[in-house]
């Protein structure tokens, strides 16, 4: 019977304490200097921002933002030729007669 308790003491400790290092939801789970919990709870993911920002965000956000962000374009269409200036006209060019020539 005292295993019972002590074994039931510990294991409560050990559930307090995985609670206590969770972000709160919506909360700062990472970034740069970040000295806090970084697990978020259940239904929750740590959501890169920046460099300086992650926060615990529901994953059906995350999913959806990470879609938004891998979205491609759906047009495929090439952009307008850039028009080319035109030609310049030929210059005429002279070209000498001959001498005449002495009968």
């Amino acid at each position: 019977m005292r295993f019972t308790s002590v074994f039931s003491i510990v294991a409560a400790a050990m559930a307090t304490t995985v609670l206590a290092q969770q972000v709160p939801n919506w909360g700062m789970c990472g970034g740069i200097g970040w000295t806090g919990p970084t697990t978020c709870n259940t239904g929750w993911v740590c959501q890169y921002w920046n460099d300086w920002d992650s926060t615990c965000i529901p994953d059906y956000y995350a999913s959806s933002i990470s879609q938004s962000a891998t979205a491609k374009p759906t047009s495929t269409s090439k952009p307008a030729p850039t028009p080319t200036p035109p030609s310049p006209p030929p210059h005429p060019t002279h070209t000498p007669k001959p001498p005449p020539t002495p009968k």
